[in-house]
């Protein structure tokens, strides 16, 4: 929880607050000027003129003022609390670099905060939400009654007015914005006592000088402890009234505004290809009325105690203005501030294809525009492109699309988002010409006469029959050309029971002679598709994880109290820990095969057996894969196998077999970012490269070195080096920092930063061809590589996403089924080069839905409304 990066008052300090506050004569005089009158020191810093700042550039930081305040801090802290500090620009409050506050670079123990502040830098303190810290910031006195104030530890900053109070809280306790100040407790900073940064008398943001008390004109700039109290706990409840007050009149305006219109809007009909959502007024999209004045629903602020009666209000003249920001909102840019999708703050400007497609989808999903109101032009090029239909290069003047896939893109609003896109397909020859389904004409027909009036119509209404058989002419048609393709196949379509019952042995001439591997998005998946195998007389098998079948691993030889029947069982322990346990910290935290850890196992169980359970007998998840896929003669040795997703890593499941992936796999690996910084730590250590740590190497990449023979270019040179060296057997299994992927992790991290360029969405990233370890006699010899893709922020370096894709390249062939495929999903998740091919067209698939299945897409009058922050799926 936290504490923020204040907004320093332009008030003075409390009555009584400060010692020695007797106020001059001069000081009461109209008029006083306290810099003429050299009560403030003035010095020129450019062309600015600063208060508080040592002519000689001397350090004005107190390093023994942020030692008292640590004490102070941590003399009653939660058990386990430990202050989040960060360096901080000298003689500014921004992070250390001009990056944010979560660069983990910028983190300092208490040791390393003094040092920086006795160099003249300043210190923040961090509030998260791991931790309770909840600063009370208090801008202007005035507002708040002393007694309102629960006594804690207290601070002053720079402007020597108002003050910080620090307290430990709980969750329940929001931030909060108001008249008086803040309350913030999580996820910002504020400048630690001790700190120091000049006012500008130049800025009219800086505080005026003419309003600091004059017993406080000296400490201009600073930030100090003014009451040395121990931290106390705050409720909920204890906070003061005006913050409570203001907090929970927000509340109350949010949930009593109109979710949508009461009556929603009539449908436009088909010939009407423009929006409603261009015609909508900020009442529409806000549910307020003309003449509103209050609490911005989606802002950050409500009463002005400089005049203004509100910092909100709706009126014809200016639309929805918040004057504390000083924006003002369109329709469009409001809702896409409600969405998450922009900051309310910061609201304005054109919006992107993108975000035409959100502000759409909000209308619709709210009952602002009809049910059959048309997707935007610009919403459908995104659409488009974000599944994969086009590249932005296939669009011309910025929104016509090619005929297919402005086709496939409207499907895939009704498809992925449940909404009716209110456009109809185009004829193939021509990209502009709407050509309706004549739904309204078909809906009053029945059987053959609507199958006559659809083909008058050049229309196909195909029966469930002909379109499953078309999936299985297509499965067939792809397997046999040895294609890498993604079948685009409607849900209830029978994907799953195509592949599972079809004898595939007995269809050589289709597989190539070579096993067909059925791989699931799930194991009850799993399981129904080899229940449809035995059902159907097809011969297949079922390939099972570790803790399914692997008694070592699923804790039946794990230490525990003796139960009848139980007494000869073999207790296993390795490394001090029970087995299962060591297993899963090997496979599911260091990312180790389960044959290799199965391997050190043997090795290193504390009861030194050569053999593990089951005595006498090979594990069963190693020993299920005797004879698959393959015969000793090299056959396939059944018609189907059936696994999970993650069974595509396994070498001898995609040597030359025909791998059907059914459901988009995602191969995504869940690891922090903080792991993926130890894993990176501790191999940079094993491999005695020349920097030691994730700090270093990110420091050595980022560096600007071009054309220079420094120390540090040496040094560049000899980490490029030694990136290329593995780390000893041994690190794997002894070092608790290790992780299976951090030496790939490590290459693609440094490629990303030193070569690669930031995006629009400013990141970086890489991708590595990634072996795991082998240390088992097993598939040490058959190649397991897979795809290693790293993600990095370009800001503050932390990893944002990481993909181990197996390396399907070898496969005869890789056909994946999907009700709507997200090419650009498939591509990271998927064989490369991967083509996609629809098994309807676009018009069959509609009537296809609509007449075999019943289903149309309908406008539910009372729909949920979309959280905010939410925002549309993208994949």
């Amino acid at each position: 929880m936290l504490v923020n990066d204040e907004e320093d008052p332009d008030t003075d300090a409390p009555e009584g607050g400060l010692p020695d506050e007797t106020p001059t004569p001069d000081a009461e005089k109209d008029g006083f000027d306290p810099v003429e009158n050299g009560e403030i020191e003035i010095y020129e810093d450019g062309d600015d003129r600063v208060a508080g700042q040592p002519e000689d550039g001397g350090v004005r930081t107190d390093p023994d003022e942020f030692k008292r305040f640590h004490e102070l801090l941590t003399a009653e802290a939660p058990d386990g609390y430990t202050p989040y500090y960060i360096k901080c620009e000298r003689d500014e409050k921004g992070p250390f670099g001009g990056g944010a506050w979560s660069n983990p670079e910028n983190r300092l123990s208490v040791e390393e905060a003094i040092a920086w502040l006795e160099s003249g830098g300043n210190i923040g303190i961090v509030g998260t939400t791991d931790d309770c810290p909840v600063d009370l910031d208090v801008d202007d006195p005035d507002l708040v009654a002393e007694e309102d104030v629960k006594q804690t530890l207290r601070a002053t900053s720079r402007s020597r007015g108002g003050y910080h109070g620090w307290y430990f809280g709980d969750d329940e306790i929001p931030n909060i914005d108001s008249d008086a100040g803040e309350v913030r407790a999580m996820n910002q900073y504020v400048l630690a006592p001790g700190s120091h940064v000049p006012v500008n008398l130049d800025d009219p943001d800086d505080p005026d000088l003419d309003e600091i008390a004059p017993s406080e004109r000296e400490n201009v700039g600073r930030y100090s402890l003014t009451e040395e109290h121990p931290v106390a706990r705050l409720e909920y409840e204890e906070i003061p009234p005006i913050y409570r007050e203001e907090h929970e009149q927000r509340q109350e305006v949010i949930e009593q505004r109109p979710d949508r219109r009461d009556d929603p809007p009539e449908p436009t009909g088909d010939g009407d290809n423009r929006s409603a959502v261009f015609d909508l007024d900020i009442t529409d999209v806000t549910g307020l009325s003309w003449g509103y004045r209050g609490v911005n629903p989606i802002g950050h602020h409500s009463n002005d105690h400089r005049g203004n009666d509100r910092y909100f209000k709706i009126d014809r003249e200016h639309g929805a203005r918040d004057f504390k920001d000083n924006v003002s909102y369109s329709p469009a840019s409001w809702v896409l501030a409600d969405a998450g999708e922009r900051d309310p703050r910061i609201p304005n400007g054109g919006l992107t294809d993108r975000e035409y497609f959100v502000y759409w989808r909000y209308c619709k999903e709210n009952n602002l525009v009809p049910a059959d109101d048309p997707i935007p032009r610009r919403a459908l090029v995104w659409v488009a492109i974000d599944t994969g239909l086009c590249d932005s290069d296939d669009v011309e003047d910025g929104w016509k699309l090619p005929a297919d896939a402005h086709n496939d893109a409207l499907d895939a609003v009704r498809e992925k988002y449940d909404l009716d896109p209110g456009r109809d397909p185009v004829p193939s020859d021509d990209a502009d010409a709407v050509a309706p389904l004549p739904l309204a004409l078909l809906d009053r027909l029945t059987g053959e006469e609507r199958e006559r009036a659809a083909r008058k119509r050049g229309l196909n209404i195909p029966t469930t029959d002909d379109a499953r058989t078309r999936l299985r002419d297509a499965v067939f048609r792809e397997l046999r050309a040895g294609n890498t393709t993604v079948l685009d196949a409607p849900t209830a379509l029978g994907k799953s029971h195509t592949v599972a019952t079809e004898p595939w042995r007995r269809r050589g001439d289709v597989t190539g002679e070579a096993p067909v591997v059925h791989l699931h998005a799930t194991t009850d998946a799993r399981d129904d598709a080899a229940s449809k195998t035995r059902d159907s007389g097809a011969n297949g098998a079922v390939l099972k994880g570790r803790k399914e079948i692997s008694p070592l691993a699923r804790g039946d030889h794990d230490p525990r109290a003796v139960a009848e029947g139980d007494e000869d069982r073999q207790v296993v322990t390795i490394d001090g820990e029970p087995a299962s346990q060591w297993l899963d910290r090997q496979c599911d935290e260091k990312g180790l095969p389960f044959s290799t850890a199965l391997t050190l196992a043997r090795e290193r169980n504390d009861q030194d057996l050569d053999d593990l359970p089951p005595e006498g007998q090979e594990d069963p998840a190693v020993a299920q894969w005797n004879g698959i896929p393959r015969t000793e003669d090299g056959d396939p040795a059944k018609d189907v196998i059936h696994g999970t997703h993650q069974f595509a890593y396994v070498p001898s499941l995609r040597r030359h077999t025909n791998v059907i992936l059914d459901e988009q796999p995602d191969f995504t690996v869940e690891v922090s970012d903080e792991r993926i910084q130890r894993g990176v730590s501790s191999y940079l250590q094993a491999i005695n490269a020349p920097v030691s740590s994730w700090t270093g190497l990110i420091a050595l990449a980022d560096a600007d070195l071009s054309g220079s023979t420094s120390d540090a270019a040496k040094e560049r040179s000899a980490l490029d080096d030694a990136l290329d060296k593995d780390p000893p057997t041994e690190w794997y299994a002894d070092d608790r920092d290790a992780h299976a992927l951090a030496p790939d992790l490590a290459r693609a991290v440094w490629r990303a930063v030193r070569y690669g360029d930031a995006d629009g969405n400013g990141r970086r990233s890489a991708k590595v061809l990634h072996e795991p370890p082998r240390l088992d006699a097993g598939d040490g010899d058959q190649y397991a590589g897979a795809w290693l893709s790293v993600v990095i922020d370009d800001e503050d370096y932390t990893v944002q996403s990481v993909w181990s894709t197996p390396d399907l390249s070898q496969a005869r062939a890789v056909v994946g089924l999907d009700a709507h495929p997200s090419m650009p999903m498939w591509e990271l998740n998927g064989a490369p080069g991967m083509d996609r091919d629809a098994v309807l067209d676009p018009a069959e698939r509609r009537l296809w839905r609509r007449y075999e299945r019943g289903l149309s897409v309908v406008q539910i009058g009372d729909a949920t409304r979309p959280a905010p922050g939410a925002t549309p799926a993208s994949g």
